[in-house]
């Protein structure tokens, strides 16, 4: 459910961390690079509020969807392409900013370093790297450990995330934000489409308990990139 493949069951405002960022640092007028943009549930607000946005995934089926979407034929400064995050296939020094939506915990632990050091190549000087995180709290999380639904339990994984960027020569931080997701729960357990794998028979009780309304805390890492 961290991952934004709930998305298809919860209603939330997937994009409000887009206002947070704002307040540290601008993105208008700014050349973006967004890494692991899925079927692009937050990338046309993305490429809204930038002059140029380029949106890149590494499952090709995700970018089939997002090219034949009615937002990608409407939108004027946005490009999509399948690539991996540890080998951009992209020239040196092309974005001012580029930003990992809840992406970066999924890349192999061994390959973390390796992506941040594509990130910052393909970067201006000055350049911006921006992690979008899923946190360790809420009811979306705690539902995730309970029923092994969506992609389970990744504790560990986002520790080695938020190693692999705290602990990178390459990079000095400049903010870490937070913020609380809200989803809505339709009442015809639909929250089955997140696929639970265990103690299925908990789950109306689960969904009761919390009114049907789920939470996520995500957490905003911005650093700026050493040259």
């Amino acid at each position: 459910m961290e991952n934004g493949k709930a998305g298809e069951v919860l209603v939330g405002n997937t994009n409000s961390y887009l206002y947070k960022i704002e307040t540290v640092l601008s993105l208008k007028d700014k050349e973006i690079l967004e890494v692991g943009c899925g079927e692009g549930t937050r990338t046309f607000e993305l490429e809204r509020r930038c002059r140029l946005l380029m949106a890149v995934d590494s499952d090709a089926r995700q970018i089939k969807y997002l090219r034949n979407s009615k937002g990608y034929r409407r939108a004027n400064y946005l490009s999509a392409a399948v690539m991996r995050a540890e080998k951009l296939e992209l020239p040196d020094n092309l974005f001012d900013i580029v930003i990992y939506t809840l992406s970066f915990h999924h890349i192999r632990r061994e390959l973390m370093p390796v992506a941040i050091d594509e990130a910052r190549r393909v970067l201006r000087p000055d350049g911006h790297v921006i992690f979008l995180e899923p946190g360790f709290e809420g009811s979306c999380f705690e539902a995730e450990r309970l029923f092994d639904c969506s992609d389970g339990d990744e504790i560990e994984v986002k520790q080695e995330a938020r190693k692999a960027m705290r602990e990178h020569p390459g990079l000095t931080l400049v903010a870490e934000l937070f913020e609380w997701q809200f989803f809505k729960v339709p009442l015809d357990y639909s929250f089955f489409a997140v696929q639970p794998q265990k103690n299925l028979d908990l789950v109306p009780d689960f969904l009761c308990r919390n009114n049907y309304r789920l939470t996520a805390k995500r957490e905003i890492h911005i650093f700026k990139a050493k040259r």
